[in-house]
């Protein structure tokens, strides 16, 4: 044996004896009750133990395997003598990681991540297909899994498992409980793969004589195969024959596992320790021999943090570091336990050997001290258990070396992840050279792995969820994330960016499941758009549209929850992803069409649709106005996209993909046309109709055909102006309302281009507005109105507010009427929250925020509320009880959010009921239709009061010039310098002495154009406005003074046309 001179180590070991499995040589002795020192082992660096039913392989820091115990199947993988530890001779110079042992089968891994079977092939356990009965003592090569690199293998009875360094798991050998996994029974003498747990990333895997354990980076649990006794942990006592979630060990923060015949141990990171499935002989250590179908946490274990457990057939073992104690429980029949004695241990027991804790003070320098049982004082590195058998490598006290704690650092080795290392080596490949056949490979490999992705920049540990991951929390290091794959998309060899590229969307996206197994497969979501080329409409193919699609393909819960996560997002991540898309849709919608970028940009804007949908669930979220293409315009024919969408509804026919099925990305322009072009459309049905009932009339009855007016033409007297309105908009027809309004002024010259209809709006909503009508309620914190709870007057006169303000949409006009946004979300059918009433009477939503936010307990006595609402009826308090009996019911800590919500329903619903009714099937009646469904009521309101997003630079951009007058005449250069000094309030005047209105359209200031022509009138002249044309009639003053005197008196009064 080679020794470690300046390492002074032990195998210790005790337990059956019988086929010479502990590597004692010849003793008679049958069991060993006590610790006892392997002599071949002194000073030799021992790696891994791998224990069977009844052999031993032992895997020596320099890569070579030893064996002892019984050959009666070749298991030892050599003909030597059994009693002693001997070397397998047959694995060559193999430098060997890892093994495992099963009753009649052993397996080793290799560092080139090869595994290699022999023994006992009665159950193809070796995996190596059909194999010749001579051979199966000799190791050989797994060739099923020659193209991958095995990182961890384990063996149960008469099966293997295999973990794989892209994540996946292979499982071959009998299969009579479903332990391989594959939803069947039938057993498989090649590697299969297990399929259902795609994309999980798995960094642990143990098994039991006929079940598995995996454990994810994340810590959550899964196991298959035989549940008799409830080892699988599930709750019950049936097999499985597919990977299931042990759900009660989800957040506990699971580290490592350990498998027996037909139990489970689970050690987490703060040291306890769950056990579940049989417990006839106390393996559980709970106390008692009952099973456990539940995972149930070791009482006794409690209070000392464990950092390595193990499992042999029927008993558990537990190293607790910081005493140095070595607990055990379970059978003691052939001295496994190693308490001196056979005895079955119900509970955890400590092993009698030299073990002392790390650090202790228990040496001198120079002396070698020994303990109580006349061995020297050892710190156990690492404990392995099996069959009926323990092992321990330790090492001495004096040595100073510290325990291995698997918690942190397991032995095994893990997956492969994407981090700043692999970044750092692809960059040493210079940008000119072609990248060699194996690194691509090694690229394909990598990339192409959603385990490797899932497995990637991870937030670190806390409590109580590590890695933070669940429904509600994603867990990834969005940070890390993007600075990695930065520097990943910023490779100096392009052609390995492309291949990366290339290799997500033909082997990562595509494949990636519908259903994932768990939370953790749904990681790479949210970090795949994170690569640089996902920003570039020119890797659609390879990655937008596989990345949309495969999103599309989600089911309901994989959807749900990834829809929460995308709302968790911060901003720059979520808009990051939206304007790729946005970018995306554009590249799409020029190019030529074909079924695939038709059928890839329904997907994109599906996509579009669910980030939209989760933003609006979000609260403030981003801005709306982000998910606008602006380029729409350029790239689409609104008025046959609108024709076709609208055909294809009306025939409830299959979908077809249209852009109208997404309004969402239709800025205020283009839903502005679209709804004049549904208008148009309306107003041509209508035509229609009266056409060919005029016809009918004068085919069959013999009269003359009255031609239909193709405007809807209102005659108004200035001092009757409220009545003239409503006596001739209820003489009109449904359709009557689409057509283009013209208002006449009785007995004035103006013709009405624009600027009357604007004055006809102006004045109108004046007097209806006037306190005397008392048809509104005007709360002067928000400077609003709503519709009044005690008006007398009559609902005509809401229907005609509601008509008046359908119109202004129809004919884009802008009108004074401050509602608060609550009215618009009203009309869109939007639900209204307290947020609302703050807007409108923010001190009584202060007080009802106050009284949510409260947190004490005596609601009544301080607040002292009953579900009534008081209000001053002119003069008079008026109270309204809120619910039935609402003035005994007590408001509390329980029922506050329903008195809030009741509160909230009064104001705004219940109270003026009939009014807005009134209101709602006026507006509908001229504005119903389609499009409306388009807006947000944010820009339905803009539709109609316009907005206040004022660009005053962008106005003297927009300005023409007539006349003498051009951008750099004196007297415009005056202009410009006085208007750019007026206050925000003399500049809303003039907009109103100009156009009619102080706000913009809804387009902004880009969309409003100015003309200033000159005048032969001198210093002495106003200026004049002609707002039916947005014209400006400017005297040629002298003095910039005289013109700043001049505009601001010409400002002060806006009413009233006269001819020009």
């Amino acid at each position: 044996m080679t020794e470690t001179a300046d390492l002074k180590s032990s195998v210790l070991c005790w337990g059956s004896l019988t086929h010479g499995q502990l590597g004692l040589g010849g003793l008679e002795e049958e069991t060993v009750t006590l610790p006892r020192e392997i002599r071949s082992f002194c000073n030799v660096e021992v790696v891994h133990i791998a224990c069977g039913l009844q052999h031993t392989l032992f895997v020596k820091k320099d890569g070579r395997v030893l064996s002892c115990g019984n050959n009666d199947y070749g298991q030892l993988g050599h003909e030597k003598p059994c009693k002693r530890p001997a070397l397998i001779d047959s694995l060559g110079e193999r430098n060997v990681l890892q093994a495992s042992s099963g009753t009649k089968h052993s397996t080793v891994l290799t560092d080139a991540g090869q595994v290699f079977t022999w023994g006992s092939n009665e159950d193809n356990q070796l995996g190596r297909g059909q194999v010749d009965s001579a051979s199966t003592s000799i190791p050989r090569m797994v060739r099923g899994l020659a193209d991958h690199k095995v990182v961890q293998v384990a063996c149960g009875s008469a099966h293997t498992v295999g973990l794989t360094a892209t994540g996946q798991i292979y499982t071959w050998g009998s299969n009579n409980h479903g332990q391989l996994g594959l939803a069947n029974k039938t057993p498989q003498n090649e590697p299969q793969w297990v399929s259902c747990i795609s994309g999980l990333p798995i960094v642990r895997v143990a098994a039991g004589a006929d079940h598995n354990l995996v454990l994810t980076i994340s810590g959550a649990l899964f196991a298959w195969g035989c549940n008799s006794f409830g080892q699988l942990g599930v709750g019950d006592d049936q097999d499985r024959g597919a990977p299931t979630l042990v759900k009660t060990l989800r957040n506990q923060g699971i580290c490592a596992l350990a498998c027996g015949d037909d139990h489970s141990l689970a050690l987490t990171r703060d040291g306890g320790v769950f056990t579940f499935g049989a417990g006839m002989y106390g393996q559980l250590g709970h106390n008692t021999s009952n099973n456990e179908l539940l995972p149930r946490k070791v009482f006794e274990l409690m209070g000392s943090s464990v950092t390595q457990i193990a499992c042999g057939r029927k008993h558990s073992i537990a190293y607790v570091p910081s005493s140095g104690r070595v607990y055990v429980f379970g059978l003691g029949g052939n001295g496994q336990l190693g308490t001196g004695s056979t005895v079955n241990r119900m509970s955890p027991a400590m092993v009698k050997g030299p073990f002392v804790a790390f650090g202790a003070e228990v040496v001198d320098k120079g002396a070698i001290h020994f303990s109580q049982h006349g061995q020297p004082h050892m710190v156990v590195r690492h404990l392995y258990a099996g069959g009926d058998q323990t092992f321990i490598y330790a090492t001495a006290a004096s040595c100073k070396v510290p325990p291995h704690d698997c918690r942190i650092n397991p032995l095994v080795q893990s997956i492969v992840r994407i981090s700043k290392d692999v970044v750092a080596d692809l960059s040493k490949t210079p940008a000119v050279t072609m990248p060699s056949v194996d690194l691509l490979q090694e690229i394909t490999e990598l990339f192409s792995s959603p385990y490797s992705w899932n497995a990637s920049f991870l937030a670190s540990f806390r409590d109580p969820e590590p890695c933070a991951c669940s429904r509600d929390h994603h867990g990834v290091d969005l940070q890390s994330a993007n600075s990695v794959l930065n520097d990943l998309g910023s490779l100096p060899n392009k052609r390995i960016v492309q291949h990366i590229s290339q290799i997500m969307g033909s082997h990562l996206l595509p494949c990636l499941p519908m259903a994932p197994a768990d939370v953790e497969c749904l990681r790479l979501y949210l970090i795949v758009p994170l690569f640089p080329p996902f920003k570039s409409p020119d890797s659609y193919k390879d990655l937008q549209c596989p990345y949309a699609s495969s999103v599309a393909a989600l089911k309901a819960p994989a959807s749900t929850i990834l829809n929460h996560w995308y709302s968790s997002l911060p901003d720059t991540f979520f808009l990051r992803i939206v304007r790729a898309y946005k970018k995306t849709v554009i590249h799409l919608l020029s190019q030529t069409p074909d079924p695939y970028s038709q059928k890839s940009l329904c997907h994109c804007m599906d996509l579009l649709d669910k980030f939209h949908k989760v933003n609006a669930q979000m609260g403030p979220g981003v801005p709306y106005t982000e998910f606008y293409i602006h380029e729409l315009d350029t790239k689409i024919d609104f008025h046959t996209e609108y024709i076709r969408w609208l055909q294809f509804h009306n025939r409830h026919s299959a979908r077809s993909f249209s852009i109208c099925d997404y309004p969402f990305v239709f800025d205020g322009k283009a839903k502005t046309l679209l709804l004049q072009i549904d208008a148009v459309i309306q107003m041509q049905v209508a035509v229609d109709e009266a056409t060919r009932h005029t016809l009918s009339n004068f085919i069959l009855g013999g009269g003359a055909i009255d031609p239909m007016h193709p405007c809807l033409v209102l005659f108004v007297r200035r001092a009757n102006i409220v009545m003239d309105t409503i006596n001739q908009l209820d003489k009109q027809g449904h359709h009557d309302f689409k057509k283009p309004l013209k208002v006449m002024f009785v007995g004035e010259e103006a013709l009405d281009a624009g600027g009357v209809k604007k004055e006809f709006f102006l004045l109108l909503l004046r007097e209806i507005l006037d306190p005397k009508y008392g048809m509104f309620e005007y709360f002067p914190d928000s400077r609003q109105l709503w519709f009044s709870q005690e008006s007398f007057e009559d609902v005509c006169m809401y229907r005609l507010i509601g008509t008046v303000c359908g119109l202004a949409i129809y004919n884009g006009m802008i009108i004074d009427l401050k509602f608060p946004l609550a009215l618009y979300k009203k009309l869109l059918g939007s639900s209204l929250t307290l947020e609302d009433l703050k807007e409108m009477q923010p001190a009584v939503g202060r007080s009802l925020q106050c009284l949510l936010d409260y947190k004490e307990d005596d609601i009544e006595e301080t607040f002292c509320l009953t579900f009534e609402i008081s209000r001053d009826c002119y003069g008079e308090m008026k109270t309204v009880s809120l619910i039935p009996d609402g003035s005994n019911i007590a408001v509390n800590k329980e029922n506050r959010q329903q008195y809030v919500n009741a509160y909230i329903d009064h104001v705004f619903n219940i109270s003026v009921k009939d009014s807005y009714r009134a209101f709602h099937d006026a507006f509908h009646r001229v504005c119903g239709g389609k499009v409306l469904e388009f807006f947000q009521p944010l820009e339905l309101q803009a539709m109609v009061v316009g907005n206040e997003d004022y660009d005053w630079t962008q106005l003297e951009q927009n300005t023409d010039y007539k006349g003498e007058f051009h951008a750099n005449h004196s007297t415009i250069k005056f202009f410009w310098h006085v208007f750019h000094e007026l206050s925000l309030e003399n500049k809303k005047k003039f907009l109103l002495f100009l156009t009619g209105s102080d706000r913009i359209p809804i387009h902004g200031m880009k969309s409003l154009k100015m003309i200033i022509q000159s005048t032969g009138a001198g210093d002495s002249y106003l200026p004049v406005a002609h707002t039916c044309f947005n014209i400006l009639d400017l005297p040629k003053y002298t003095k910039r003074e005289i013109l700043k005197e001049k505009l601001t008196n010409a400002i002060q009064n806006t009413e009233g046309f006269g001819l020009v």
